[in-house]
């Protein structure tokens, strides 16, 4: 039977009716509750977090019509909303959103102008001229701005390679037009020392070391390398050492500049050992840096562990690795020595985490500077006592010819397995009492020649360390002690010293009393027999 078209038109009309009523119970607007995780997401993805902008930067483009030209055309979207920027029209919510849609294109398209169009975008939304509404603390776009800056300087400036960067005073074209960059010559020179490379540390992970300290701020972060200007000899910075340094790229009047076809900019390079804050605009602003990755870039170096059984193995008295007091600084008038001492079929390597830790309690950084001694292990104890005895000698000598600095006498030695008997041996006078113990007769008496005899007597006895002569020696100890046998979760490939060690040893540096002694004073707060 043929249905009727007017029963036709009553079942679609029905059919719509009930698509409507079906319908209602979705509303175009509505909420729906998610996990605290899948909230923050939404609220913080950034171009650095989700390579993709930001809800508040797609905000910006939506009220400047901008999203959809931004999808098809970015290159166009961002010569777009620096116009409204530069004309007037916008505020620090254009500026900090250019600044995150250059770097995202310069991601895509490689093109450094928009690196460093990122890196003056977010300067002139951190740091604005008098007059201007500056972000608010709580804004959480802060620390966005400050990433992006340190990453357009990093890849505006870096060499072909990408692995190191370069900066050179010159003119730089940027997305919006050119900049004229002075690079400050002053940063590249150190002390004896000549910057010869730079790399960032920014896009690195660290392994090996179980804590990563960070410091937010502003700036690029870097390791530098550095070779000495006049040759070195005795105490000095270590070869490989690295310096942790911070390149701020800065602009008089950003804001303004960026309305003009020509800027300029200076870039000045900070040691973060030396300070820790730089002045913009009359204002104290921290430097970022990040001195663990900068320890890491140090520690990779394979020489430093290839040595380790070679200079156990080298035979008796041996020079196959040369002795060496070394530091990771330039020495610090005031500041006491803290000096480390590897133990057997080691190396300065395996104090990495504990120095590590030490470096970022701003209470022992301050007040002590670190030394390290390196020897063979394969060597007797007491001859290797006998060189470290010398090596602090002459480290005092050479940095302290006028005995000025009381600090050079309240040296801390601090010894792991064999390096824990050298650090004994160093404060403690055997005489001949050793070599009665094993020869049958007076050691002036054995044929041999007069410098055999000394290398003889060297290996057998001990003496007080020679900075002390002349006055008696006070020794304290504490209940800090360094075992063997301690390993941490992060060791590298065998051993380094575990963190409850680092805490027991920083507990002990913090608790040492400012004394003013005359009389030389040496703490051995680790001196552990293996």
């Amino acid at each position: 039977m043929k249905r009727s078209p007017a029963r036709h038109i009553s079942l679609a009309l029905l059919w719509m009716i009930w698509l409507l009523l079906t319908a209602g119970c979705q509303t175009p607007v509505g909420v729906e509750r998610v996990d605290a995780v899948t909230a923050q997401r939404q609220l913080t993805g950034n171009a650095l977090t989700a390579d993709e902008l930001s809800p508040s930067a797609r905000n910006v483009l939506r009220r400047w019509v901008l999203l959809e030209r931004y999808d098809d055309d970015p290159a166009g979207a961002i010569a777009a909303l620096h116009t409204i920027a530069t004309d007037g029209r916008g505020d620090e919510d254009e500026v900090i959103t250019l600044a995150e849609m250059s770097y995202l294109y310069a991601e895509k398209s490689r093109q450094r102008p928009y690196y460093l169009a990122a890196a003056i975008y977010s300067f002139a939304f951190l740091f604005p001229e008098k007059g201007l509404k500056p972000p608010s603390p709580y804004d959480p776009r802060l620390r966005l701005a400050a990433d992006l800056y340190s990453l357009g300087i990093i890849h505006d400036f870096a060499s072909a390679d990408e692995a190191t960067v370069e900066f050179k005073s010159g003119n730089y074209q940027a997305a919006f037009g050119w900049v004229q960059v002075a690079v400050n010559p002053a940063g590249f020179e150190w002390h004896n020392r000549r910057v010869v490379a730079l790399t960032p540390v920014e896009e690195v992970a660290v392994r090996g070391l179980a804590n990563r300290y960070r410091h937010p701020g502003i700036g690029a972060p870097l390791a530098a390398a550095t070779q000495p200007v006049v040759a070195e000899s005795g105490m000095q910075v270590a070869p490989r050492m690295k310096l942790p340094m911070t390149a701020v790229l800065r602009l008089d009047m950003p804001r303004r500049q960026l309305a003009q076809q020509q800027l300029h900019a200076t870039l000045d390079l900070y040691n973060t050992h030396d300070v820790d804050t730089t002045t913009i605009t009359g204002k104290a602003v921290p430097l970022e840096a990040d001195e663990t990755a900068v320890l890491a870039y140090v520690l990779a170096s394979p020489q430093i562990w290839e040595r380790e059984l070679k200079a156990f193995f080298s035979g008796v008295f041996s020079e196959s690795t040369p002795t060496q007091l070394a530091s990771i600084d330039a020495y610090r008038p005031g500041r006491i020595p803290v000096v480390f001492v590897h133990g057997t079929a080691s190396s300065a390597g395996r104090w990495g985490d504990m120095v590590n830790d030490l470096l970022d309690d701003p209470r022992i950084r301050d007040r002590y500077q670190f030394w390290f001694f390196t020897y063979d292990t394969g060597n007797p104890v007491l001859y290797s006592a006998s060189l470290l005895r010398e090596a602090l000698a002459d480290a005092v000598r050479k940095l302290d010819p006028a005995g000025t600095d009381p600090a050079l006498s309240e040296m801390v030695v601090i010894g792991h397995s064999q390096g824990g008997l050298l650090t004994k041996a160093i404060v403690v006078d055997t005489g001949d009492r050793v070599w009665e113990a094993i020869a049958y007769k007076p050691i002036d008496e054995v044929r041999v020649s007069p410098e055999g005899r000394d290398l003889l007597r060297r290996a057998v006895s001990s003496s007080r360390c020679p900075m002390c002569a002349g006055s008696s020696l006070s020794l304290r100890r504490t209940a800090a002690a360094i075992s063997p046998n301690i390993r941490s979760p992060s060791s590298w490939g065998g051993f380094s010293l575990s963190h409850c060690a680092s805490s027991a040893l920083a507990r002990s540096l913090r608790a040492m009393p400012a004394t003013s002694r005359s009389t030389p004073t040496i703490s051995v707060l680790a001196a552990c027999s293996a």
